[in-house]
This record gives C-alpha cells, structure tokens and sequence, in this order.
C-alpha cells in the first residue's frame, strides 16, 4: 500500500499529541504540512525493512516457529495477531496421535465437499497449510485452480473456509480482466498491496494472460504504478488461486495451475440445504475454531520439520521448491494423491490444444512425412480448429502463423517442421520422432 500525504497525516496524528497555538491558547491540531511532507521525502526513513504482513504464526526458513505479535527480524514479516486471536502451544514433536487428531481436526472443514479424486483433496489441504510454510519455500507457488461444473457447488466457500484460519477474514476477490493490459493493472495494484492471498474468482471462457503467467513464476514483480511515473520492484510472495466452472487455459497457463476438482453429480447443486450437512453453518464453524484450526496446521508442519524436512518425491518444473515443501508435509501426514491429477488437467485445460491434436492426426492420415503447403492443409484445419469467418484465403493466411507459433513443436510422435519456402510460401512437414515411455 501506498504511504500518500493524507495517510502519513493519519499516522503522525496517531502518533503523538498534536497541539497549535492561538490566541494564547494550546488547542488540538492536525500534523502541520511540511512535517508530513518530510516524512514523506525521505527515502531512507530509520525503520526496518517490511517484507510483508501475516495474521497468523508462521515457520521461518529455518524451521524455527514464529508465535510472537510484531516485527519479526528474522524474516522480516510482521505478524499482526488479530483482537483476542491466540494459539495455544504447539508440540515440537508430536506423537503419533497428536499428528492424526491434528489431520482430523484440518480435514474437517473440507470432508463435505464433492472432490473428484484424492489428488484435489490432497491439493486443498496443500493450500490450507501453505500460508504458514510460505517463508520456507524459496521460489513461486502454483495457482490453485477450484473448478467445477456448475455454479453453486462451493468452491468459493471452500476457499474461505480453508483460508480464513490463517488470514482471520475472507480473502478479497478480483474479477478476470478482457483485456490483457487492465490485468496487468489489477496484478500490480495487488501484488503492490502485499496481498497474501490473490483470489480470481468465477473465470469464465479462456484464460490467456502473459502477465499472470510471468507472476506465477517470477520472484519479482516488476511494472510501472498505476499514476505515476516511477516503475516498482514487488516481490511476489502472494499464494494464488482461482475459481470457475470449467475454466480453460492457455499452454502456458496450464503448467502452472495445481487443479482442485469439485462435482456434485446433480443438477441445480446450489439448491441442496444446510440440513442436508453435519456443519450446517461451516462459516461460523471455522470462524469459532480458528484457533484449534491454526495449531492443527502448526502440529502437522511440526511433525514434517521433526520428521527431518523430507522432500515430496514428485515435483513440477518451476514449482519445485513448493513441491518439495508440500508434498513432503503431506507424505509425513499419510495425506495421499498429491500431484496425482496433472495429466487430465493439461488434456483438459485447453480446447484448442486438443483440437490441435486432432489437426495433427488428420495431417499425419493423409500425408505422413511429405512436405506439404497450408493450402493442402486448410481443408483438416478448416474442420478442427478455429480460423476465423473470413474468406478462405484469409482463413489460410490464420493457419499458417498458426503453424508458425507451434513450429518445432512435438505433439505425441510427430514434430512440427518448417522446410522452407517454395514460391514464397511456407513448406511443412511431419517428422517422426521416438517417444520415451
């Protein structure tokens, strides 16, 4: 958050008894203009580096637990502990039975959502114990994609109530931007917020966006403030997640999602009562024990950090210090199904990816390895993927920088070659190649 005049004014008058003379007389007063002005000029100001704010206790690099409200030195993270919020005395080993209570006590929030596999309920728990381990992975984290369906089958209620134990509130929502360039704003103006927790709710259609993929994957958020000149340098440390009925996704996009999965199997899910579930109000539920939540979370990542840090065997290419974190807490936990669903979400996250595919196959029918031209190909493009309403010759003009942006690409056994050109025009060919298994 930006430190404007009007802000620092609320903060200096906060901060000491502000008293102005008239009439021979002391009388309260607002911190006078220059103060605040010089306050405001100095780039070195004598205070400690604020990398950001948490709400609950968190685990250091080292492993050491943070419980203490305030400036941690260390880490340099503020912990600010709500009104009345407090956890009690978490085990520095905890025996057997108090790691099973602990997974009973996390999972029971989340034991009435319709998961589609072990993997997505294994990814959710990731996400609840990810905000208290955040310092501890050096590297980005995925974007945990909820989908779903159809509407009203939870998932925005299950990233509140999986959230909420370590932020205290519900996290703030962001809609998806059409345009790639206003996504980009929305980006800066959150990661520039030190937002822990970046929710993009409800997607619909394709997700496309250059800007979100390099935030998903950088260290560094660098981009120019909205209204003003100056460019900033934001470390990204935020925890991303999505929400949406069947969203898809750029290639780009789909590496770096960690899929959640719900389906209710009937129509209208929306519709199913409160009656109908053991929590009937599970807000207030998670809301009453947010305590006994957060030491359930500490008392799990305590028994991984005793356990010696062991690191999950599987990893994903960008994500492997998140991978390593995680999957080894849920190993330790006996938590099965960790990255066990990625494959159907890369066939699945991009229509046009698969209609590409079938384009391949249809090209690899007819003319094997022979070197053909974009007219050859246009009438097995024209029937799987999307080339636009124009007239043929356009349509045409369409497949081949399409053809151009997947050159060299490999789809199953075949690679895309360009050959060069004959008469001024692009030549193509299949190439064989083998398939590791």
């Amino acid at each position: 958050m930006a430190v404007t005049p009007d802000l620092m004014r609320n903060i200096l008058a906060r901060c000491g008894d502000w008293r102005s003379q008239k009439n021979n007389q002391r009388c309260a007063a607002y911190p006078p203009g220059p103060v605040v002005g010089d306050m405001l000029a100095d780039l070195s100001p004598p205070l400690p580096e604020l990398r950001r704010i948490v709400e609950c206790p968190f685990v250091r690099p080292d492993g050491s637990l943070c419980t203490q409200p305030g400036y941690d030195p260390q880490t340099q993270v503020f912990y600010a502990a709500g009104p009345g919020f407090s956890v009690s005395a978490v085990p520095t080993r905890p025996t057997a039975d108090e790691m099973t209570n602990a997974i009973e006590l996390l999972v029971t929030p989340i034991a009435e959502f319709p998961f589609v596999s072990d993997a997505d309920r294994a990814h959710t728990i990731a996400l609840a114990l990810l905000p208290y381990v955040r310092d501890t992975i050096d590297g980005p984290t995925p974007l945990h994609l909820i989908s779903k369906p159809d509407i009203g089958t939870g998932a925005t209620l299950l990233l509140e109530a999986i959230m909420y134990p370590a932020l205290g509130r519900s996290p703030s929502l962001m809609s998806e931007a059409r345009q790639e360039d206003e996504f980009r704003k929305r980006l800066t103006a959150k990661l520039f917020e030190s937002d822990p927790v970046i929710v993009i709710d409800n997607l619909s259609g394709r997700l496309d966006s250059p800007a979100l993929a390099v935030a998903t994957t950088g260290n560094t958020w660098t981009d120019r403030l909205l209204g003003h000149s100056r460019t900033i340098d934001v470390p990204v440390t935020a925890i991303w997640i999505a929400t949406g009925n069947n969203p898809a996704f750029s290639r780009e996009l789909s590496r770096r999602i960690l899929p959640i999965r719900l389906d209710a199997k009937m129509t209208e899910p929306w519709r199913r009562t409160s009656e109908s579930f053991q929590i009937p109000d599970l807000w207030t539920w998670v809301r009453d024990h947010r305590g006994v939540l957060v030491h359930a979370a500490l008392t799990i990542i305590r028994g991984w950090l005793a356990a010696g840090r062991p690191p999950g065997l599987r990893t994903i290419g960008s994500f492997e210090a998140y991978c390593r974190t995680l999957g080894g807490i849920l190993d330790v936990a006996g938590v099965p199904g960790f990255l066990g669903n990625l494959d159907e979400l890369y066939q699945n996250a991009d229509p046009d990816a698969v209609a590409m595919e079938q384009f391949i196959e249809a090209w690899a029918a007819e003319f094997a390895e022979n070197i053909v031209g974009v007219a050859a190909l246009f009438p097995f493009a024209h029937a799987t993927l999307d080339l636009g309403s124009g007239t043929q010759r356009s349509q045409e003009v369409v497949l081949g920088r399409k053809l151009e942006r997947i050159r060299d690409r490999q789809f199953g056994e075949w690679r895309i070659v360009n050959v060069g050109k004959r008469q001024r025009a692009n030549q193509w060919r299949l190439q064989r190649v083998v398939v590791n298994e």
